[in-house]
């Protein structure tokens, strides 16, 4: 056999077994949701500070101040894993490639809030956002 074949057929046997390792890795919905809540969850919990110190004048009493708002948020995003996960599921797209996933997942909460646009590739059972806006 010559060098030229011998070459293309460890190629094409290479292609072949990264296009079959990528089929067979590619991330599905619920291990993406899954995914998201925990990221989502994860800044949520990073944020609470923020999100407490601007809680409108009003709201201000009833949470007695930050610590409780704190705890509040704390209790909230520990309780509702299950709803947190259903609200991700109901804003995402995915576009399934076989060898790769795109997920595109809008989050808005409240018209008061910001929303949010991410766009998340799953490819060997991992997941890489490459574009985070801020709408």
């Amino acid at each position: 056999m010559s060098t030229f074949k011998t070459g293309s057929l460890i190629l094409g046997v290479t292609l072949i077994g990264l296009g079959g390792a990528l089929a067979v890795t590619n991330p599905d919905q619920t291990t993406y949701e899954d995914y998201a809540t925990r990221q989502l969850t994860a800044y949520l919990r990073d944020q609470s500070g923020e999100l407490c110190s601007n809680t409108p004048d009003f709201l201000e009493g009833l949470l007695q101040g930050g610590d409780r708002c704190e705890a509040l948020v704390e209790d909230l995003l520990t309780d509702n894993q299950d709803q947190v996960r259903q609200f991700i599921s109901q804003q995402t797209e995915r576009q399934n490639y076989f060898f790769a996933s795109v997920y595109e997942t809008d989050l808005e909460v409240h018209s008061l809030l910001p929303s949010y646009h991410f766009k998340t590739v799953g490819v060997f059972n991992t997941f890489f956002i490459y574009e985070a806006d801020q709408q």
